[in-house]
């Protein structure tokens, strides 16, 4: 579990641009039945924190979270806030994980000539502080032309729960699409 230093932030006398100057981020913390705190994290230890890729991260104010939200600016996508959500060892919650699809080099679908063609990059799933995966990772080894793996067809991981539609489309393979050159009459 990652370790992260965040500080209490006075949100009348501060404003954001100035704490972002200082290297400093606003951040909220929020969980079922508290008040939502405002805090501020060092930029540097919030990008060492998304990097550790550790799902869940206690924070020095003793509260275990898992980042919700990163607002980043649109043109720079410099991080400019941070939601932090309080999670509970036990306790079930929400969150989007990222689905990275594998196969064997040199599969059969590979073989023939198709490509994958990956339909769903991030599932929500339900879970606990102690069972979160990093991802959802799925062998798509076997697929064949024309089937559509399904998010029914896999089993996720000890401890999580898709929450998301079964029949969404994971991934399928097919051969590429390749346009026949214009005759252009003169």
């Amino acid at each position: 579990m990652f370790n992260l230093k965040v500080e209490p932030r006075v949100v009348k006398n501060q404003s954001n641009n100035s704490l972002r100057k200082a290297g400093m981020i606003p951040a909220v913390y929020y969980h079922k039945g508290e008040q939502s705190q405002s805090l501020k994290v060092s930029m540097v230890e919030i990008k060492k924190a998304m990097a550790s890729h550790e799902a869940v991260i206690q924070l020095s104010n003793n509260k275990m979270v898992i980042i919700k939200e990163v607002q980043r600016n649109p043109v720079s996508s410099k991080i400019e806030h941070v939601s932090f959500q309080g999670v509970v060892a036990g306790e079930k919650f929400h969150k989007t994980v990222p689905v990275v699809c594998i196969h064997e080099p040199g599969c059969a679908w590979q073989k023939a000539g198709m490509l994958l063609s990956q339909t769903l990059n991030q599932v929500e799933i339900e879970t606990t502080p102690e069972n979160v995966p990093e991802h959802i990772v799925i062998d798509v080894s076997e697929l064949d032309k024309g089937v559509h793996l399904r998010l029914k067809d896999i089993t996720p991981p000890k401890g999580v729960k898709f929450t998301e539609d079964g029949d969404l489309s994971v991934a399928h393979v097919a051969y590429p699409h390749v346009e026949e050159p214009s005759t252009v009459e003169t």
